[in-house]
């Protein structure tokens, strides 16, 4: 209860307050004290209030007086944004305005780093006097180029800018109309533009690929190997396997999608022989041995540490490893030997695991299936490949499915249902469809195998605290949890009040929306008041799956976090010399954070590119009525989603500001003056009015 006080008051406060302003505001005395430094600090951690200079308290989000900030927006009237260079806890970090006809702002252009002085709040926005300009380093904008008559103007493809930047004759490079282009931006304007200068032309924006593309060089994601990369990929062909045990006799099965070619999983279960362990399982789950071709220390290892994991485009794979080993050496694919780390798992009839064995081996797949063919012959329709192994493989591995499910049942995870879109392209790369992705009992299957070799390793790995990453995911913060309940209160649906929250609570948050048509929606809501899972060297544990220990180990082919498990587990029981050395067990801090970020990079490059294809595909239906569904409300907006498509596009408030004059922020609804109203989550009809596929950007209508 103190804690929410605390906050609170702090919430109040347009300044930063001491410890003792809180203490004697909220009558905090003696012993309780004691508490009060604690609820601070537990603040601090949950990224609710910050620490300043002269131990003040301030919120996450509440700005100091001076702060460093970068320009990231010049727009038409010459009137130049910028934003905070420390990161806010806001989804969007806050909009700082310079102080207009300030002789300063000419010497500052999209990119620069000024310090500045906050002067007052407008309203919305904040205004802002330089006070230094500390660096003019030019930002790099990718974008399309138009050839005109005094030169040349690059539309970029960011959503947030709709400007236009110009580019002189001399700075265009060997740019063609309609051109994807890096360039640089430049000081001064051009008739009121921001000015640019070309630096690299890629390929015309109609091609093939240019949605990825553009996701690409936006993201900064490395889609090229270093020579050397290649060459030591090359050499990784004459390794021999020695030492190691031969599972070449047990049938072994890979599982993934039709489309899939870097398979570093397969698994085996039968029925545990031990009489004391009735109706239990024996479950093997075999990884392929990346370690034994990625050297600590080598280009492989730089290359894959740079990229910390594999980007799956719609239309493409940017790969963490060379393909000679991602989809050739390391793959597991069947009637190959290959070298992988093997766990033995036996688990109870409950799913619970009571023991665990660990091995380098040398296995053979005996089959590649996919989760359609494995979900079909569990149903009774086999094929050629799944007949023979019906007995042997697949019905036993289902058997062991339900023992994990029970467990997981038990421990009440989040069941998040999202439908996830497949684009489906033509020969010639061009969008044709869009699909629902089936989500079959065999996807699930082969989760709940991985899940407990995750949990296996981070238990053995955590036992005397050997140096390892770990996959920690936090518990909802109490800001979040306080928008959550207000957002699912619109749509009759409750958070239970004052309890500490748990798995189980959102799982039956999401039971209740079960058979309702916003059911995606407060689905999506739930995952938006979760906590970002991360990597980190310390076992936190992983609210999310209801786990102690988590980590990520059998995905070592596209994830660099998985990779150091095993070198890890490879180091702790001493299976070969080829484990985690000292200077990597320093970085681990270092390393976890940058895999965290290279995974939130990558996520949205996915997203960027999905866009983009699928507004490049909606131009067609420009003027066309769809079914939507309401997906967010704000003062200035109106989101909605395509539930066909699986694309959200915004209603400008100002197209249905005289249907709609007052929106209630807490309860989500926008309230027009006959009494009519617009809620979150309500079906509505909207019109395609604009698809920009170069921004990916869709503007929609009320039908």
């Amino acid at each position: 209860m103190l804690k929410k006080k605390v906050l609170q008051y702090i919430q109040e406060c347009s300044h930063s307050i001491s410890k003792n302003q809180i203490a004697r505001f909220l009558k905090v005395r003696g012993d309780n004290r004691i508490s009060l430094k604690k609820i601070l600090n537990d603040l601090i951690k949950e990224s609710e209030i910050r620490k300043e200079k002269g131990n003040r308290y301030c919120l996450y989000t509440q700005l100091p007086k001076t702060l460093v900030t970068k320009v990231v927006n010049i727009n038409d009237d010459g009137e130049i944004f910028c934003t905070p260079l420390e990161e806010t806890t806001q989804s969007q970090p806050p909009t700082i305005l310079l102080e207009p006809n300030d002789k300063k702002n000419n010497q500052v252009s999209m990119g620069s780093k000024i310090l500045i002085k906050i002067k007052k709040d407008k309203g919305q926005i904040m205004l802002g006097k330089i006070l230094k300009i500390i660096d003019k380093e030019r930002d790099q904008i990718v974008g399309v180029y138009w050839e005109t008559a005094q030169g040349g103007t690059i539309q970029t493809t960011s959503k947030k800018e709709r400007f236009k930047y110009f580019v002189d004759k001399d700075d265009s490079g060997d740019a063609q109309s309609g051109d994807i282009v890096i360039a640089e931006t430049k000081p001064g304007r051009y008739f009121g533009s921001p000015t640019a200068k070309v630096l690299k032309s890629l390929q015309n924006f109609k091609k093939p690929g240019s949605a990825s593309l553009i996701a690409i060089m936006n993201q900064k994601i490395p889609n090229i190997f270093p020579k050397e990369t290649l060459d030591e990929a090359q050499k990784a062909k004459s390794k021999i396997f020695t030492n190691r045990s031969d599972l070449r006799k047990i049938p072994l099965v890979t599982i993934d999608g039709e489309d899939a070619k870097d398979y570093d999983d397969s698994i085996f279960s039968e029925a545990d022989q031990n009489k004391n362990n009735k109706d239990g399982w024996h479950i093997i789950i075999a990884i392929a041995d990346v370690a034994f071709y990625v050297r600590s220390g080598g280009e492989l290892d730089h290359t894959a540490r740079e990229r910390g994991n594999s980007t799956y485009l719609p239309d493409q794979v940017i790969p963490m490893l060379p393909e000679i080993l991602s989809n050739g050496l390391c793959s597991l694919q069947p009637n190959k030997d290959r070298a992988c780390i093997a766990i033995h798992i036996w688990i109870n009839k409950s799913g619970e695991m009571i023991n665990t064995r660990f091995e380098r081996a040398l296995m053979r797949s005996c089959a590649r299936l996919t989760y359609k063919q494995v979900q079909s012959a569990h149903e009774g329709k086999t094929d050629r490949i799944t007949k023979p192994i019906m007995d042997t493989v697949i019905e036993p591995i289902y058997g062991a499915y339900q023992a994990l499910l029970e467990k997981r049942k038990e421990r009440g995870t989040i069941e998040i249902e999202i439908p996830e879109n497949k684009i489906v392209f033509d020969k010639d790369g061009k969008v044709d469809s869009v699909a629902i992705r089936e989500r079959l009992d065999s996807h699930k299957l082969i989760e709940e195998f991985m899940i407990s070799a995750n949990e296996a390793v981070a238990k053995e790995l955590s036992s005397n605290y050997y140096p390892c990453i770990f996959r920690v995911h936090k518990q909802p913060t109490e800001s979040k949890l306080e928008i959550l309940e207000s957002t699912l209160s619109t749509l009759d649906i409750h958070l239970p009040k004052n309890i500490k929250p748990k798995p189980k609570h959102f799982r039956d948050i999401l039971d209740k929306a079960k058979n309702k048509n916003v059911f995606t929606l407060v689905n999506e809501l739930v995952l938006r008041s979760q906590s970002k899972a991360e990597y980190s060297p310390q076992n936190t544990g992983h609210f999310g799956l209801g786990l102690r220990n988590y980590t990520h180990f059998t995905s070592p082919i596209r994830r660099y976090s998985d990779l150091i498990v095993h070198r890890a587990l490879i180091s702790k029981l001493k299976l070969g010399s080829d484990g985690l050395d000292n200077p990597t067990k320093s970085r681990l801090e270092e390393i976890s954070a940058h895999i965290s970020e290279t995974e939130r990079r990558s996520e949205a490059a996915e997203r960027e590119a999905f866009e983009r294809f699928m507004a490049n595909f909606l131009k067609k239906y420009t003027g066309k009525v769809f079914k939507g569904i309401v997906s967010g409300i704000t003062n200035f907006n109106i989101f909605a989603r395509i539930p066909q498509y699986g694309i959200d596009g915004i209603i400008p408030y100002r197209s249905v500001r005289r249907h709609y004059r007052f929106f209630d922020q807490k309860k989500q609804i926008l309230i027009g003056r006959n009494g009519q109203h617009l809620k979150l989550g309500e079906e509505i009809k909207v019109k395609i009015e604009e698809s920009d596929h170069i921004t990916g950007g869709l503007i929609l209508s009320l039908a």
